[in-house]
């Protein structure tokens, strides 16, 4: 079904959310051949079996996909529509740009040509619409930049998993913030077009870097199996480095036992919570009080999530499978909605 004052656009799912109409609208202005591939984009990336997922029950972690909504929920942020529609476009484009680089560069589909010309053209849509937002503020990050950044981030970890620089937390800490330094640009070029101060950029910057770090870290924890089965995992790394490497090579019972007595999942846990408490206490002082009471109860929940992990092991491994089957089962119900 079109969108409402889109009669031209192909079928991509109505969900009257913002992100899905902005999607619509990038694809409806692609040539023909590439109209059919970018609404399949998501399966196609391989992010879901579903052909017809929308952008915005794709992401796993969509409190990332919403962060300049929410900061435009302030009462302080006092931008246009159309500069707010700017920095959603711009999100949204970069946050799927980045997947899209991240497929081509691990040869997922970069013999997909089709594939590569619309991430091709997702680029250049966030460009252009972070052009119109930004005016260049020197003090952002910006697209070049995060994604010099990211780069960066991936050879610095394959040198961690090589063994040749040392895993630690903090060292955890500057991938994830430097691997996905694309979740910026957007949120603080919007904040610079409202006047902020640089005191409140700087803020907003904690906030962003708060909520990032939070997720990524609790998801590192619940996926350290299935990453150390794809080759590698960050809490194994953490581990080898602080015991021995040999360890590395232990059976996935012998590892979750050293977990367990080295405490790694535990103390990575509570970094997550931690980095919710920030991000929620720098919120409240800006007034974006929807995503300080957000990131509140997120740092709560982690906490408990530690203190499950250090006394029934294995515990936020099976949360986090719960967790991704209730969004299967979400996508599920809302295609029967929209069926009937």
């Amino acid at each position: 079904m079109p969108y409402p004052n889109d009669p031209q656009l192909p079928l991509v799912r109505n969900t009257g959310r913002a992100i899905d109409r902005i999607y619509g609208r990038f694809v409806a202005a692609l040539p023909g051949a590439l109209q059919e591939v970018a609404i399949r984009l998501p399966e196609r990336l391989g992010l879901t079996t579903n052909d017809e997922l929308p952008w915005s029950e794709a992401f796993d972690h969509p409190e990332l996909l919403r962060v300049p909504e929410l900061i435009a929920a302030s009462d302080r942020l006092t931008i246009s529509r159309e500069l707010s529609e700017a920095a959603a476009a711009a999100h949204l484009f970069g946050m799927i740009g980045a997947l899209g680089v991240d497929a081509i560069t691990s040869r997922r589909v970069d013999q997909d040509a089709e594939v590569v010309a619309v991430i091709y053209e997702v680029h250049r849509a966030r460009d252009r619409a972070y052009a119109r937002l930004s005016g260049g503020p020197e003090a952002a990050v910006d697209y070049s930049m995060a994604e010099a950044l990211s780069r960066e981030a991936v050879r610095d970890e394959a040198l961690v998993f090589a063994g040749e620089q040392e895993a630690s937390p903090e060292r955890i800490r500057m991938f994830l913030l430097k691997r996905h330094a694309h979740v910026f640009p957007a949120a603080l070029a919007a904040a610079h077009a409202g006047g902020w101060s640089t005191a409140d950029i700087s803020r907003l910057e904690l906030v962003i870097g708060g909520v990032l770090l939070g997720l990524k870290l609790r998801e590192k924890v619940g996926r350290w199996i299935e990453e150390h089965g794809r080759g590698a995992s960050w809490a194994v790394a953490i581990l080898a480095h602080g015991h021995g490497p040999a360890l590395a090579r232990s059976s996935l019972s012998e590892l979750a036992g050293h977990l367990e007595v080295a405490g790694v999942l535990t103390e990575l846990l509570q970094m997550s919570s931690r980095a919710f408490a920030n991000a929620a206490r720098s919120a409240r002082e800006l007034g974006v009080d929807g995503l300080a009471r957000w990131a509140r109860e997120q740092s709560r929940r982690t906490s408990g999530l530690a203190l499950f992990e250090s006394v029934e092991p294995g515990y936020t491994v099976q949360w986090e499978l719960d967790r991704r089957d209730r969004r299967t089962s979400e996508h599920l119900q809302g295609e029967l909605a929209a069926a009937s």
